[in-house]
């Protein structure tokens, strides 16, 4: 079993690029995920505790009433159960590697009131992985107090939960629950492994790109949990105030001593990347295929050489012959940022690990992360992939398994407990409220709510390839923009049978 050294994300045997993230599947890890910095991240805050403090109301009474001496059925009013939630959440206020974080703790109470609903006593099983662990063992021990319907919840490797559903998928085995990534979700649904979920009237609680990327037409096939997309990392010694647009950023590097770069994108040097360049192609309202929120992606309309994808293409170009963006690889673009050697970065909530820490010595930068630009008015969107949980197509008890996602995980408390246990941002409004102090969180989410989510349809997996040769070609010089793009069209186009 191979796993991308990007992300994590676990390969096919016929994989050429990585289908999570784009990397190329010639770097990667045989015979068990590698030590991904997705499951050895440092949280931004010290502590976070939360105390759940549960009591219960009024147990409804049972009326018996006879009528001439036969027994008439008994009717049970549902209880009301009242669940007050106080949370103490510390958030860093430093955007500094070099300088000691600051925390500042601020207590929050949520009360929640809600009729209990009748549940069947078959037992579900969550399956989640140890990050997210402790906090669905909790919301789990609070369902416990309201409810008699057992529930298990296990750890299972994350990187192993795909593999392990699809080796199932003939037995009628495994979980109710499981947390998952978006990009796993047509394979799944294409095996028959999971179903709908009802999202309860909540839709206007999430970021819509979250909630898109895990529907597939009018389905909702799971609930977001959190996303992630690339932002822009910025040298706050450099560029004391981050720009709001590309001509900003540009006059930013303007003024940079001449040994400093501008803006590091991940692409260049000897390794193409369709991922990371995707906000460019993106910039004008290019597309990689035909998309709607309503419907997702078309598989069938390839968009890679639209005139907007090909002008999001040629912005790209004309930053690389202007010198702003240097043709660096992914290393040698971390390299030099975490060295202090360049003012901008575009990367993900993965490197924050590495940006608090970047070799441990007195020298570190110093760094905050700012939203992408614009420019003409336009919005660089990212891909964003996202993560949440999904529902069994077997699971014996599809209503207790929904009420425990809606009243139990999907509420404050649980999850302000997974998003400092993680880098990634939460899809939630209540819960980017809690942290909308964290300039960084709040950045990274900027992004996820001006992205698109990232293809997962079949057709994506042909693309990869192309795209980051295409792009390579456009920051190596070696082609001009348009006929780099119309190349990896034809290319795209061909690999589907068109």
């Amino acid at each position: 079993m191979a796993f991308c050294t990007h992300c994590g994300s676990e390969l096919g045997p016929a994989d050429d690029f990585c289908g999570a993230c784009g990397e190329r599947v010639g770097t990667v890890s045989s015979g068990g995920p590698p030590p991904s910095p997705r499951r050895q991240r440092t949280p931004l805050i010290v502590a976070l505790v939360v105390l759940i403090v549960i009591g219960l109301s009024t147990v409804a009474a049972v009326l018996l009433l006879q009528d001439s001496g036969s027994d008439t059925p008994s009717t049970a009013a549902s209880a009301v159960a009242t669940t007050t939630i106080t949370a103490t959440t510390a958030t860093s206020t430093s955007t500094s590697a070099a300088t000691e974080p600051t925390t500042t703790s601020s207590t929050s109470t949520t009360t929640t009131t809600f009729p209990l609903i009748e549940l069947p006593d078959t037992p579900i099983v969550v399956w989640v992985d140890e990050l997210r662990g402790a906090a669905i063992r909790q919301a789990a021990a609070t369902f416990r107090t309201h409810y008699d319907t057992p529930i298990t919840v296990e750890i299972v490797d994350y990187y192993s939960v795909k593999a392990e559903l699809l080796a199932q998928s003939d037995h009628k085995t495994g979980p109710d629950l499981f947390y998952g990534d978006h990009s796993w979700m047509n394979e799944l649904v294409a095996a028959g492994l999971i179903t709908p979920i009802d999202v309860r009237g909540r839709e206007s609680e999430f970021i819509p790109t979250a909630l898109d990327a895990v529907r597939v037409g009018e389905n909702q096939y799971g609930l977001p949990v959190s996303a992630e997309a690339v932002a822009l990392a910025y040298n706050t010694d450099l560029v004391p105030v981050p720009p709001a647009t590309m001509s900003d950023l540009v006059d930013s590097c303007t003024a940079l001593p001449i040994d400093k770069e501008c803006l590091l994108v991940r692409g260049g040097g000897d390794r193409g990347d369709a991922y990371s360049q995707q906000p460019f192609l993106a910039a004008y309202g290019g597309h990689i295929f035909g998309y709607s929120p309503e419907t997702g992606y078309d598989g069938s309309d390839v968009r890679v050489a639209s005139p907007e994808t090909i002008r999001g293409a040629q912005l790209l170009e004309d930053l690389v012959r202007s010198g702003h963006i240097p043709s660096t690889n992914y290393s040698q673009a971390r390299e030099l940022f975490v060295g202090g050697d360049a003012a901008f970065w575009i990367t993900g909530p993965w490197e924050i690990n590495i940006l608090e820490n970047p070799g441990g010595n007195t020298n570190d930068v110093n760094w905050s992360v700012a939203a992408l630009p614009t420019v003409d008015g336009g919005v660089l969107r990212p891909h964003v992939n996202v993560q949440g949980f999904f529902l069994h197509r077997d699971s014996g008890n599809p209503l207790a398994a929904e009420e425990f996602l809606h009243r139990f995980v999907f509420t404050p408390g649980t999850l302000i407990d997974i998003h400092f246990a993680d880098h990634r941002g939460s899809t939630m409004a209540t819960v980017l409220d809690s942290v909308s102090g964290n300039p960084i969180a709040a950045a990274f989410t900027a992004s996820v709510m001006n992205g698109l989510p990232q293809p997962t349809i079949r057709e994506m997996q042909s693309t990869w390839g192309p795209i980051a040769d295409a792009l390579l070609a456009i920051r190596n010089g070696t082609l001009p923009a348009e006929v780099a793009m119309w190349e990896a069209h034809r290319q795209i186009v061909a690999s589907l049978g068109g």
